[in-house]
């Protein structure tokens, strides 16, 4: 009978009519709501839609009102809140956790634009709080307490690596005699750390815990109830149902009609991923054991890591748990002292080390990798000392402010913490800004000196997610390059689905943005490598020198992303590794050295992505040419590409034919007062 509740039946008012029906005759008695809140579970938008019980208009002709979905919800919700586990043993297996699971997850899917701003921020924080809440529940489940008496009697929490996960619990003599025969404690003291409490010394600790944990819990699941119930999100409710439905129903049987001509799978082009599997190929993660705030490392703040694990590992490990704890949204005292005064416009804060380094960031709000909001990240700018902390802090601030009071609002809002009374936040979401014409103010009175940095922060710097490839290259200690956070236009640029012409002067990022797109695709095609052929991209440019090094540092960006899946003993022995590169004059190696073949037509896929020069392009296209036995072709390409007459195969414009027959049809408007040899210069360079 349940299987009336299926996707493929719920696809029009019959179907929801025969589905409740049959809920109706379930016998809830015997073995409470478990069987069928069970059941319907694994249909995330049909419990959401029965459980709701809100007043619906069928679509039906002509409209149909009923008063409820199912008569029977509340008693459904009324016998789950009263089920609700009071004892930490009884959770995992519950019907709440099942319950609040499903609903955390379905409301996240919800269209942002439905939800106020407060609703939303909470749907993202109760996620949050509820996956963190589980593995801190079952770890209490397994602690125990020795006669009562402080855990920090027998332990030394505090005596171990700090970068350890795992700790082994250091047991003193006298209790490692009364209990010789007991195994030794491990504790994941860092489920309790990214959740945002400390681990409990007692047993009444631990009960302490639990009931503010399972407490936060039925709360939750009391507020994702209220919302089912909330009239404005009856239509976005029924939406996702009859809308998920209708795309199963299409799975099973396409709609065609019969005069329309149906391409074919073998005829069909090969689509490559290109906007969301691209976006999500060129989004990175925190490293392993990080928290929910995303951490942005600037190019001064990478090579201040650099300096530090080459110099001092333990000052790089202070540095790199100090970054831990600000990404796990731990905002004590000493994590977030205001660096710049109240009246300098966004705030920008220091995190204390050691008696004289400081960690320098800001939040931040950055859209999030869909593209469907922005979200709170921690900017790093470096680590200074304290007699570096000068007056360029005031002047960043207020430079940032000219974006705007919503910008603002934004950077300065935070979350309410996750336990009362504590230091743990989590960061905000909000829905994409409209933009804001950026305020003016005077220039800062800075020294030229100071005026450089505070340019080199605002302009070249380029941010780095902490993540777990970046973390192994610092442990590693390799010199390699990371994919690094594109502007809105760079990112516009690499998302465009369309063939496009991207024009800009010399340094403004458009071999970048090549790059990246390169890379996305790439990426999104490892990610998915059984689905679809690899994408056959070519880079191709005049010079030889930039198809060298555009090439080079796909293959450095590939290698660092690489590192991520390195175990210790792996990095142990990169970092071992010394290999010595000599020089090679670029322009002076043969074609024969490049490990491609002759024709275009025996490339393979190993071979791609391929970066070359025009001029090897043409060669391998005029190969495949003059082997046909077609004569016209063999004419075509022997005049186009005769490699015997230099000065026709050779296209290179010089400056006298550039100066006296290119400059003089140019708009006099681009060349008044402009002397030819600045574009001539860099068109070469391209």
């Amino acid at each position: 009978m349940l299987d009336l509740l299926s996707k493929d039946r719920i696809v029009d008012t019959a179907g929801l009519r025969a589905a409740i029906d049959a809920l109706s005759t379930v016998k809830l008695a015997a073995t409470g709501p478990q069987a069928v809140v069970d059941y319907l579970l694994s249909m995330p938008e049909v419990f959401a839609y029965i459980i709701s019980g809100i007043s619906n208009i069928l679509l039906s002709s002509p409209p149909a009102l009923i008063l409820t979905v199912w008569d029977r919800c509340d008693d459904i919700i009324s016998q789950i809140m009263t089920d609700f586990p009071t004892k930490f043993q009884e959770y995992p297996s519950s019907l709440a956790s099942k319950v609040l699971d499903s609903l955390s997850m379905y409301f996240l899917a919800l269209p942002v634009e439905s939800l106020a701003t407060e609703v939303s921020r909470d749907i993202s924080r109760n996620r949050g709080f509820i996956e963190g809440a589980l593995p801190v529940l079952c770890a209490l489940n397994t602690m125990t307490f020795t006669n009562e008496k402080s855990f920090e009697e027998d332990i030394n929490l505090y005596d171990v690596d700090p970068d350890d996960e795992f700790i082994k619990l250091k047991v003193p003599q006298k209790t490692r005699k009364r209990n010789r025969q007991k195994p030794r404690e491990t504790i994941n003291t860092a489920l309790f750390f990214k959740f945002g409490v400390t681990v409990p010394h007692t047993s009444e600790a631990a009960t302490s815990l639990t009931i503010s944990i399972l407490a936060e819990l039925k709360e939750i699941l009391s507020f994702y109830f209220s919302l089912l119930r909330r009239a404005e999100l009856a239509g976005n409710i029924k939406a996702s149902l009859l809308s998920n439905a209708g795309e199963s129903a299409r799975d099973v049987s396409p709609e065609v009609s019969p005069t329309e001509d149906v391409e074919s799978p073998a005829q069909r082009p090969s689509v490559y991923p290109m906007v969301q599997p691209m976006k999500a190929a060129l989004y990175f993660d925190n490293a392993d054991g990080f928290g929910e705030w995303r951490i942005l490392i600037s190019t001064e703040g990478y090579r201040n890591l650099r300096e530090y694990r080459r110099a001092d590992e333990k000052i790089f490990k202070i540095i790199v748990k100090k970054i831990k704890q600000l990404s796990n949204g731990h905002f004590s005292g000493d994590n977030q002292k205001r660096l710049n005064g109240p009246d300098a416009g966004i705030p920008i804060h220091e995190a204390k080390m050691t008696r004289d380094l400081r960690l320098v960031y800001q939040v931040d709000c950055v859209p999030d990798h869909d593209g469907e909001s922005e979200r709170q990240v921690i900017k790093v700018y470096g680590i200074y000392t304290h007699a570096q902390l000068d007056r360029i802090w005031d002047a960043l601030g207020s430079h940032l402010a000219r974006r705007g009071r919503e910008y603002r609002r934004r950077v300065i809002f935070r979350n309410k913490p996750v336990i009362p009374n504590d230091n743990v936040i989590l960061p905000a979401s909000f829905p994409p800004a409209a933009p804001e014409p950026e305020c003016t103010e005077s220039p800062p009175d800075l020294s030229d000196r100071d005026m450089d940095h505070l340019h080199s922060l605002l302009v070249l710097e380029k941010y780095v997610a902490f993540s777990q490839a970046f973390l192994h290259g610092l442990i590693a200690n390799q010199d390699v390059h990371h994919v690094f956070m594109l502007t809105r236009q760079e990112q516009k640029i690499v998302e465009c689905t369309t063939s496009s012409y991207v024009l800009g002067r010399s340094g403004t990022g458009k071999t970048t943005t090549m790059l990246f797109k390169i890379l996305g695709i790439q990426r999104a095609w490892e990610m998915n490598a059984l689905d679809m052929p690899k994408p056959r991209q070519i880079f191709v440019t005049k010079s030889r020198v930039l198809a060298t090094k555009v090439e080079g540092y796909f293959t450095k960006l590939l290698e660092s992303l690489a590192l991520a899946g390195y175990t210790l003993q792996e990095l142990a022995k990169l970092k071992a590794q010394s290999v010595q590169e000599g020089l090679v004059d670029l322009d002076d190696t043969p074609d024969s050295h490049v490990n491609i073949p002759m024709r275009y037509s025996e490339l393979e896929d190993k071979h791609f992505p391929l970066f070359i020069t025009f001029d090897r392009l043409a060669k391998m296209i005029a190969a495949d040419i003059l082997s046909k036995e077609n004569p016209e072709a063999r004419d075509s390409a022997e005049l186009f590409f005769n490699t015997d007459d230099a000065e026709m195969h050779d296209s290179f414009i010089t400056y006298d034919v550039f100066a006296n027959q290119y400059w003089p049809h140019f708009p006099q408007n681009l060349t008044k007062n402009l002397s030819s040899v600045l574009p001539f210069m860099i068109s070469i360079m391209h």
